[in-house]
Parts: C-alpha cells; structure tokens; sequence
C-alpha cells in the first residue's frame, strides 16, 4: 500500500503488526533492564536455588533416570547443510509456502536448531 504525502511523495506503508511487535520488543528489554530486583524476587530466586540444590544433592548424576528421548529426526541430508544454506531454505519456505514460525530472529538458533526447524517445516505430518 502506498500514501501520498503532502507534497506528493510516494511512500510504502509500513506493516503495523511489525512495528508494534518491534514496540513491544523494545518496552520488554527495556523494562528487564530497569528492573530492580525487590526482596520477594530475591527470596524467590533463593528458594528455587535451593530447591534445584537439594535435587541434585539427592540423585547422583549416573542414578539419575533420563526420559527416553523424543523429537525430531534430521534427515542426513539436512546434516549436511551449512548454516547458510539452513536459513536461507528457511527463509524461502516462509515466502513460497506461507510458513509461519514463532522465532523473530533465527540468528540466536543454533544450526542444530535450525535443522530440526526445517525438519519439521518439511515434513510436518511426521513430527
């Protein structure tokens, strides 16, 4: 969409749900910079300290019962995809196929992440 200025300029409107996701991101960095931790925030911080402690305290590492492990298989040819190339199929599924993903920014994922983010975008019946 574009708007005429007053002068008669072309400009691209921009997307309003891009600017306030980037609105909101900016006021919650900035309010977790701001905080300062209060008393309660304090003895919270040490009761779950000291809850995680007494956990570990209880089962020696090798005791521990690990879950079975679930999630997605990387096919090979996945694993053997550079980070670059990972986004930039990511990015292109997004534009062909209308794929929708909760992560902003893929740049904090790990290739790791990033493979199994494509797994799934390929082959989501199988996930």
């Amino acid at each position: 969409m574009q708007h005429k200025g007053k002068r008669g300029s072309r400009q691209t409107a921009r997307d309003p749900i891009a600017i306030m996701d980037a609105l909101l991101h900016d006021v919650a960095a900035q309010a977790a910079e701001d905080h300062v931790p209060t008393a309660k925030d304090r003895r919270w911080a040490r009761g779950a300290l000291a809850k995680l402690q007494r956990e570990f305290d209880q089962d020696p590492p090798g005791d521990r019962v690990r879950p079975a492990k679930r999630g997605v298989t990387i096919p090979p040819e996945l694993l053997e995809l550079d980070r670059e190339i990972l986004l930039a199929q990511i990015e292109t599924l997004k534009k062909l196929a209308n794929v929708n993903y909760q992560q902003s920014e893929l740049t904090g994922l790990s290739d790791h992440d990033l493979r199994v983010m494509l797994a799934m975008l390929l082959d989501p019946e199988r996930h």
